[in-house]
C-alpha cells in the first residue's frame, strides 16, 4: 500500500440563520495514511492495516482533493 498525504476542501453545514450576503469558507482538511482503493472518482485512505484488511477509513471524492503526495515506506 502507498503511504499518502492528501489535501482536500470539506462540505459543511450549518444549523443555524445566516444572511444570503455571508461569506462561506470550505476547510481545509489533511489526510495521512495507507491508500487502499483508488478509483477515478474515488481515494479511500486508513491509518490501521492488516495483511488483508484495514480498519476503519475515510473515502474523500477526488473533486474535493487539492494535493496528494506519496511516501516511499521503509521497510527496518
Amino acid at each position: 500500500m502507498k503511504l499518502v498525504k492528501i489535501e482536500w476542501v470539506d462540505a459543511e453545514c450549518t444549523n443555524g440563520w445566516q444572511t444570503a450576503g455571508d461569506e462561506v469558507e470550505l476547510p481545509l482538511c489533511t489526510t495521512i495514511g495507507y491508500l487502499v482503493k483508488e478509483t477515478p472518482d474515488l481515494l479511500v485512505v486508513t491509518s490501521t492495516t492488516s495483511i488483508d484488511d484495514y480498519l476503519g477509513s475515510v473515502s474523500i471524492p477526488r473533486v474535493w482533493v487539492k494535493s496528494m503526495r506519496e511516501y516511499e515506506l521503509i521497510d527496518d
